[in-house]
């Protein structure tokens, strides 16, 4: 399992349950100043096209900038983003127990007999 992979999907997939892209979700960071300007490559204008026609941003001449909807949904993506990082980070992570081939006692100093050892001690 690739932990890289498996939470850009659960991003994705959080994104998609708010209907939204990551593409979307960058410009909306970007344009509250929380990365870059959303000139910059890798925000097309389509992307900003598709958040004007939601409401999320609009455009004074050049210049584009988030209104009140625009934010508020950033807000709620950025914490959809947060948490499906998290859960996703989480369960990519090994736990203990599956190092040691899910056993807890093995190789540990002082953790006493081992499940399996337990069986054979009895029978003496």
């Amino acid at each position: 399992m690739n932990p890289d992979a498996e939470i850009s999907r659960a991003v994705d997939a959080a994104l998609a349950r708010h209907g939204a892209d990551r593409d979307e979700w960058t410009a909306l960071s970007a344009l509250a100043g929380a990365i870059p300007d959303p000139a910059a490559p890798g925000v097309a204008a389509e992307t900003l096209d598709r958040l004007a026609a939601h409401g999320w941003v609009s455009r004074d001449g050049d210049a584009w900038a988030l209104t009140a909807d625009g934010r508020a949904r950033r807000a709620l993506l950025t914490e959809t983003v947060v948490a499906a990082t998290g859960a996703a980070a989480a369960a990519a992570r090994p736990r203990p127990v599956d190092r040691f081939g899910g056993n807890p006692h093995h190789g540990l100093p002082g953790a006493g007999p081992r499940p399996d050892a337990d069986a054979d001690a009895d029978a003496d």
